[in-house]
């Protein structure tokens, strides 16, 4: 869901780009099954590419979530 394959589980959060890592994050969330997620400014810092593509992400988790209630 946040486009990221599976090469990352064996990489250095180190040397993860800032986007990288707010995926990674997001990743990490999204596999503790929550009921609610909050994001505080999640795209603080973020070049405008990189906004869209969390957005879009977001907005998808919105809307899948929200089809489940």
């Amino acid at each position: 869901m946040v486009n990221l394959d599976e090469s990352y589980l064996n990489m250095n959060p180190f040397k993860l780009s800032y986007g990288e890592k707010r995926k990674v994050a997001i990743a990490a969330v999204l596999a503790c099954n929550p009921s609610v997620i909050i994001f505080d400014e999640p795209v603080l810092g973020l070049e405008n590419n990189r906004k869209k593509s969390l957005i879009k992400i977001i907005k998808l988790l919105k809307n899948s979530l929200s089809k489940l209630l």
